[in-house]
């Protein structure tokens, strides 16, 4: 009762659970002689011997583990936190990035010129609603389609023409081009363009302008 820290009525307590049977294992803070306070760990278990019920005590020394544990518990909070505060960081740039998305797909859709990008076959892979506009066609009705599905004869030898040489050296500007619109009219326009290619220098895609050239 004296060395340790604990209430007397815990210790009563711990030593009679032991003493009905029970093995316990518990923590408490010990008082060396010198004054000092240790963390201990005590295993009590009740043994028979001449009849009676006597207490075997394991008594080990735990203040570096529990030191340990009480810097492991520190830096998992730590790193609570960290992930608290970068998951606030990321929803924070991810909103700021939604809104820059957002203001770029407006830009394209609603540019003052058609824009559209084809495969290196000339099939259309993308659009903005201007050109969709201009020609009166529902996306679906254009996407997948090959451009010279939508230009008159001459046109399309113009375009094959000028495709290859775009192939090669990766631009074209302001190239006169008939379009067919929905409803059956022509209409002209100067088409531009650059050739997309991947990291091995492959043409991968086409981004192109066509304005209104009436």
């Amino acid at each position: 009762y004296d060395i340790n820290t604990l209430p007397r009525e815990r210790v009563a307590q711990e030593r009679q659970r032991a003493l009905n049977g029970e093995c316990r294992l518990f923590l408490f803070n010990h008082r060396l002689a010198s004054g000092e306070i240790r963390d201990v760990e005590v295993h009590l278990t009740p043994i028979e011997s001449g009849g009676k019920t006597l207490l075997f005590s394991i008594v080990t020394a735990v203040t570096a583990r529990r030191q340990a544990e009480l810097e492991l518990a520190q830096h998992r909070d730590h790193l609570e936190r960290l992930v608290v505060e970068r998951t606030s960081e990321l929803a924070q740039a991810n909103a700021r990035l939604i809104v820059q998305m957002r203001a770029i797909a407006d830009l394209y859709d609603n540019a003052p010129c058609g824009y559209h990008s084809l495969s290196p076959d000339g099939t259309i892979t993308a659009v903005n609603e201007t050109e969709l506009a201009l020609l009166g066609y529902a996306r679906d009705e254009y996407l997948g389609h090959k451009i010279t599905e939508f230009m008159p004869p001459e046109s399309v030898e113009t375009f094959r023409k000028n495709y290859a040489e775009f192939a090669r050296s990766g631009r074209v500007r302001d190239v006169e081009l008939d379009l067919i619109c929905k409803d059956g009219s022509v209409i002209p326009f100067l088409a531009s363009g650059d050739l997309v290619r991947d990291a091995e220098g492959k043409f991968v895609a086409t981004r192109s302008t066509i304005v209104d050239n009436r």
